[in-house]
């Protein structure tokens, strides 16, 4: 389709409602949309996945497996949850 003949058919369904008529609908966004909340999830997945993960500060006191207290930062681990 032309880009005239778009324009021309979108002029004429905007003119329609402004008649009173309803709207005729736009399949496109039926496209767009799913496209916009997937992205949508993805960055909010991938913020949690960040806040989750973030390393805790250098200055933070570790247990040693030997049961003292020490800065060893090489030896800290996500701990897993769950049963």
């Amino acid at each position: 389709m032309r880009k005239t003949k778009t324009a021309w058919r979108r002029t004429a369904a905007a003119y329609a409602t402004l008649r009173g008529r309803p709207p005729r609908p736009d399949y496109g966004i039926l496209i767009v949309l799913p496209l916009l909340a997937a992205a949508g999830g993805a960055l909010i997945a991938l913020g949690m996945e960040i806040l989750v993960t973030r390393q805790l500060p250098s200055e933070t006191v570790v247990m040693t497996p030997a049961g003292g207290a020490g800065r060893d930062t090489a030896n800290r681990r996500l701990e897993p949850v769950g049963s």
